[in-house]
């Protein structure tokens, strides 16, 4: 059975399309219940989720976890029933990075990353300096891990902002410093959270093109806006979420309308929301996001990039007992076909499973 499916996943599914959007939001790994009511309220506005779950590289290189795989696989596997997919966090410290003793260990990463079923992991690794011989020993980080999470079949991402070493501006060429070591996806941070100045915003974005960031690499970070209004909303210390006006990224709809329409005319595909409430989860994103979320989303809704029109997201279940695996099992079939997990459809038609590169 484990045959078929591979073999249904060529012929129906093809080679992954690097186009296809997706709306990843940041949610606090130990707000499951906040996380899927948000979800489940909203499932057309998300394709997947990055969260932390205490995954680092200590000055010897050495890779931790606070959690076991066991544990995470488990938590990780109402998302994946929802057809997303998870990412992980990684920290690193400093000196690892410098030491280059994080490079010598990146194959332990992969390898736990693999073993929790993640999409990938997403590095943030926020040093305060912009001394140029840390973007270098970054970068050859970078490149290192993502040589080893491509063999491992998994998608290697990071984090970075207009500041510090995360735009590579004290070396010639910034963003590409970054963008030329493999890296499948590039996130920004500061340099787009912020409604407040949006033309400043697509400017940062245009940077990022303009110094060899690919469409595929691009991933655009915007922060949330908070409904101060709203009794289910904790206050979120430092950013001040419940005081008068909920200025917390000083977004508001029109401005947020206006900042997604000019990704989109920029051929954007990827977006990343982070959550101002990520550390006391509450009702408290403000609704016009979804409808923005949505919306982006709609162009790729129902086209799935060469898979059957039939084919609709289902539970792992529906799948399971039809091709002979676990949902473990068809989650990796689902990484190694596609560098990356992708959600997993059941096709009506041919009663079988397929992966598909596109949220529907």
């Amino acid at each position: 059975m484990a045959c078929h499916l591979l073999f249904m996943l060529s012929v129906l599914c093809g080679a992954a399309a690097s186009t296809h959007r997706e709306v990843r939001w940041w949610m606090g790994f130990g707000a499951a219940a906040n996380n899927l009511k948000l979800i489940d309220t909203h499932p057309k506005a998300i394709t997947g989720i990055y969260t932390y779950i205490g995954a680092s590289v200590d000055n010897s290189g050495a890779f931790s976890c606070t959690h076991n795989a066991t544990y995470l696989r488990s938590q990780f596997m109402p998302y994946w029933e929802r057809g997303l997919t998870v990412t992980p966090a990684l920290a690193l410290s400093n000196e690892s990075v410098i030491n280059g003793n994080a490079a010598k260990q990146v194959t332990d990463v992969a390898e736990f990353a693999l073993s929790i079923n993640a999409s990938g992991l997403m590095l943030d690794f926020e040093p305060a300096t912009s001394d140029p011989s840390w973007v270098h020993a970054y970068a050859s980080y970078v490149g290192a891990f993502s040589a080893a999470m491509h063999t491992a079949g998994l998608q290697a991402e990071m984090c970075v902002a207009g500041w510090g070493i995360l735009d590579g501006h004290e070396v010639s060429g910034g963003y590409a410093v970054y963008a030329h070591t493999g890296v499948d996806l590039m996130m920004s941070m500061s340099s787009t959270y912020f409604g407040t100045n949006i033309t400043k915003n697509l400017a940062a974005v245009d940077t990022e093109l303009n110094q060899n960031v690919s469409i595929d690499q691009l991933a655009v970070g915007i922060g949330t806006q908070i409904d101060p209004s709203l009794a289910s909303c904790p206050a979120v210390p430092p950013m001040g979420c419940k005081t008068p006006g909920g200025q917390c990224y000083n977004w508001s709809e029109p401005k947020l309308e206006a900042f997604v329409d000019g990704l989109d005319a920029r051929g954007t595909s990827k977006i990343a929301i982070w959550r101002a409430d990520i550390d006391a989860e509450g009702d408290c994103t403000e609704p016009y996001y979804f409808a923005v979320a949505e919306k982006f989303l709609a162009a790729d809704r129902g086209e799935l990039d060469g898979c059957p029109a039939s084919i609709f997201p289902s539970k792992c279940s529906e799948c399971t007992a039809r091709e002979g695996m676990s949902c473990l099992d068809l989650m990796s079939s689902c990484n190694n076909r596609f560098h990356g997990s992708k959600p997993f459809c059941f096709d009506a038609a041919s009663n079988t499973c397929c992966c598909c590169p596109t949220h529907v």
